[in-house]
């Protein structure tokens, strides 16, 4: 099922032109297990952040289980509350992502090159 999420949210230094964050975000039909699918355009910005952030956290699975925690204790906090919910995930995301590009710089990584 199509949602009314249009796109992702722009990174804090990042170009705020809303063409780069554009995305198609998908539901589960009612009664379906539940699952949420992300289609971006490949090239834009908001293809490579969650693919830089999938690998930096499997890198450094410390923060991936930081981050799972944050994940938890705020569903839990805001358990009707999904977009203040979102608004500090996204905040903590943009935060890895940062240490995600520093990781990228160092080691050289790119888009497409992992195992997954």
């Amino acid at each position: 099922m199509l949602t009314g999420i249009h796109g992702d949210q722009a990174v804090p230094g990042l170009s705020p032109d809303e063409r780069g964050w554009r995305k198609v975000f998908l539901r589960e039909p009612p009664g379906y297990r539940r699952v949420n699918v992300h289609v971006r355009v490949v090239g834009q910005a908001n293809q490579r952040y969650p693919l830089l952030f999938r690998d930096y956290l499997r890198a450094h699975p410390h923060s991936a289980q930081a981050y799972a925690t944050l994940k938890k204790d705020l569903a839990a906090l805001l358990p009707d509350d999904v977009d203040r919910y979102v608004d500090v995930k996204d905040a903590a995301c943009d935060l890895i992502y940062f240490a995600a590009e520093a990781w990228a710089r160092t080691t050289g990584w790119s888009a497409g090159q992992s195992d997954a």
